[in-house]
């Protein structure tokens, strides 16, 4: 009798552990995506702010004066198509003014995962311009005016022609630009690489720091008055301008454009 109840005690262990809880189990999910578009209105606005908690952020500067055109590009998973419409309903763009500041908002209105939605905005390219709480990667092209980018994972830089403020990042920041008189470029960041490509023509004084990686320069004509591995100062032509450049893992390259 005793070995007979341990055989069945045995058998529904087993069973126990061989069948599956379907309950619990996710169900398969399929990506959908959305893409949308629309205009902003820009009257007494100088300054623009920007922040997107659930993606990437791209920036144009165009020729046009009184209109910022964005778009949207929101992907989701869910198990159907009418449930991924419905997540994609969460995803917002809000816009508001205060006093000489334009905010643009990109966010959630639920807290849910897979939920991504990158926001690509034209923009007048003599506004000043500022990102922040940027989840994913920045990239900003063709810009005649002030840029500030607080803590992006990456930043990519294209044809900006003002001064720009990079600082609290964890990437990569490849910066290219031509630095206008009395102008600054300062990027400080925790980890990452920095690129910064600038004309020979530049003027402006030259810091540049790595406490765990190499700087370097390449095809310019800095007059330097303190250099090692890790470090850089000097004076390319007047030195007018300021460029500064701080990393705490990651190494540190100045080229020519």
């Amino acid at each position: 009798m005793i070995q007979i109840l341990s055989r069945m005690l045995l058998f529904f262990v087993i069973l126990s552990f061989g069948c599956k809880d379907n309950s619990s189990q996710s169900p398969d999910l399929t990506t959908y995506t959305n893409k949308s578009y629309g205009g902003i209105g820009v009257t007494n606005e100088k300054v623009l702010v920007v922040r997107n908690t659930n993606g990437l952020v791209n920036i144009q500067g165009a020729a046009s004066t009184d209109t910022i055109t964005w778009y949207l590009f929101k992907s989701v998973q869910a198990e159907t198509q009418v449930k991924g419409d419905e997540k994609f309903s969460f995803l917002k763009l809000s816009t508001q003014v205060v006093g000489d500041t334009l905010f643009v908002d990109v966010y959630s209105t639920v807290n849910e995962s897979n939920l991504n939605c990158g926001v690509t905005l034209t923009i007048p390219s003599g506004l000043i311009c500022k990102i922040e709480e940027a989840v994913g990667n920045v990239n900003v092209s063709d810009l005649d005016s002030v840029l500030i980018i607080e803590n992006a994972p990456v930043v990519d830089l294209k044809r900006h022609n003002g001064s720009c403020q990079i600082s609290g990042g964890t990437g990569n920041n490849s910066l290219e630009l031509s630095l206008p008189e009395n102008g600054y470029c300062r990027v400080n960041v925790n980890t990452g690489n920095i690129l910064l490509k600038i004309p020979a023509s530049v003027s402006a004084s030259v810091y540049a720091k790595s406490l765990n990686g190499v700087v370097s320069q390449k095809g310019l004509t800095i007059a330097v008055d303190e250099q090692s591995s890790g470090f850089l100062s000097g004076k390319l032509g007047l030195g007018n301008g300021e460029i500064r450049l701080e990393t705490n893992q990651g190494n540190i390259q100045i080229e020519n454009l």
